[in-house]
């Protein structure tokens, strides 16, 4: 099941061990990125920085930044299990016949369904339109 939204993602994150929260408030302009750039060459967590100066919003780097939280984001124990996924669909054969139609049918239910393990997060715009990011594309660009 895909995460709900940014947030449910973020507990599972913090549930795992892969999140460290940041409450001090902290400049954006050099610190922030001194922090996250010692944080992430040590292979540690992501970051979320609760109070960056300046901004009323809160801070997430380096959510995807190792293969660990990467799996985490699409909901598999290896990035190659979305792989093969898409290089399935990528290799299907226009149907011939109606029987090869017929059954052709599962896999296109299972492209068109959100059960088909099309990973990601439902996102609410500023404008109020609800998007979908898929994590398909980040582990298509990962596997390559």
């Amino acid at each position: 099941m895909a995460y709900k939204d940014l947030r449910e993602f973020i507990g599972k994150l913090e549930k795992e061990g892969e999140l460290r929260r940041i409450a001090a408030e902290v400049d954006p302009v050099l610190e922030i990125t001194e922090i996250a750039d010692r944080v992430t060459r040590a292979g540690g967590p992501a970051l979320l920085f609760e109070r960056p100066k300046g901004s009323r919003v809160p801070l997430l780097i380096n959510m995807l930044g190792s293969e660990r939280r990467m799996n985490l984001a699409l909901e598999v124990s290896h990035v190659d299990e979305v792989a093969a996924r898409i290089r399935g669909f990528l290799d299907m054969q226009s149907p011939q016949g109606l029987l090869d139609k017929i059954k052709m049918l599962p896999k296109l239910a299972e492209i068109g369904s959100d059960e088909s393990g099309a990973r990601g997060f439902s996102c609410r715009r500023s404008g109020g339109a609800n998007s979908r990011i898929s994590q398909h594309a980040i582990a298509a660009r990962a596997a390559r």
